[in-house]
């Protein structure tokens, strides 16, 4: 316009597209898509009339919306991550420092069937194999030893009890 709200220029360097007047700067089409492309029209971003927006590397696909959230390709690296819900992984879950911390009173389940550990918030942590107790270890208390079901060895305030083949 005549007052240079918006400027197009290149400046001998790099080339500018500028919004210098009040208000946003709006881009629109009445096509399906906005593309931003490299040079050798190689996709950088892509976004679609009513539908989902694209973020490419090197012309590859990396982050996508869906209707129902994001999906990411490759490898998401974070400072943080704060998950609001439940979180699927499907693979390994490497920790490589620190550790698994529960800030809340909440169970750590590991295991397919019955949890072969659990650890629980409470002031029990069961080691178990399959849906049998291996190992209880009572916060301020004793701990026990089961073999097949049936608990073999125990704690107690003076010492230890050794269970010669029957349940206590």
């Amino acid at each position: 316009g005549a007052s240079q709200d918006l400027q197009i220029y290149h400046n001998g360097s790099n080339s500018y597209i500028k919004d210098v007047g009040t208000g946003s700067l709006y881009l629109q089409t009445n096509g399906a898509a906005i593309y931003l492309q490299d040079t050798d029209g190689n996709a950088m971003a892509q976004f679609t009339d009513a539908g989902g927006s694209f973020l490419m590397y090197n012309g590859n696909l990396k982050l996508s919306t869906t209707n129902t959230g994001i999906a990411v390709t490759g490898e998401l690296q974070a400072d943080s991550l704060d998950i609001d819900g439940n979180a699927d992984i499907t693979g390994n879950l490497a920790v490589n420092s620190g550790g698994i911390v529960l800030t809340q009173a909440y169970n750590l389940n590991l295991g397919v069937s019955g949890y072969d550990l659990k650890m629980p918030s409470s002031t029990t942590i069961a080691l178990l194999t399959g849906a049998e107790n291996a190992i209880l270890a009572t916060i301020n208390a004793g701990v026990e030893i089961y073999h097949n079901a049936v608990k073999k060895l125990e704690t107690t305030s003076t010492g230890v009890h050794v269970l010669n083949g029957t349940a206590a």
